[in-house]
């Protein structure tokens, strides 16, 4: 209980420390690669892929926070109201969006071979809204959080 709560405690810590840039968007470490994501559609997930509707309250912002094993790559494309960011890199990362009422869409896809896990954190700053994970190269996670 006592790890739970440091960690919990560091999550808010450090969610609480994030500043948004003047897009709405804070990339908080790494360097940029260039993804393979392709984006298609507004279709459903596929079998094995996951997805996620936040239906809670809503934020002014939110960190999407992405863990895993030591070499996991990831790409994905992440929508703020009409806005697209492209996101890609290895883990861990850290984006902080600004949604100023608007929705976020996130699609990620897990690059890398492997059974190392893509693990997607979604936290609104006083709570941990989604964690979500993959191990399947190609493996696709979706949120969606009201703003």
């Amino acid at each position: 209980m006592k790890h739970a709560l440091a960690i919990l405690a560091t999550m808010f810590l450090l969610a609480g420390c994030a500043n948004g840039g003047s897009d709405g968007v804070t990339e908080h470490s790494g360097d940029y690669r260039e993804p393979t994501l392709e984006v298609t559609g507004e279709e459903g997930p596929a079998p094995g892929e996951l997805q996620y509707e936040w239906q809670g309250a809503a934020a002014e912002s939110v960190v999407l926070r992405l863990e895993g094993g030591e070499r996991t790559r990831f790409s994905g494309v992440c929508t703020v109201g009409e806005e697209r960011t492209v996101i890609s890199g290895q883990v861990p990362r850290r984006y902080t969006y600004e949604l100023g009422g608007r929705e976020l869409r996130c699609r990620i896809q897990k690059q890398s071979p492997g059974s190392d896990v893509l693990r997607v954190i979604l936290t609104d700053g006083e709570r941990t809204r989604s964690v979500q994970q993959t191990n399947r190269q190609g493996g696709t996670i979706e949120i969606v959080s009201s703003g």
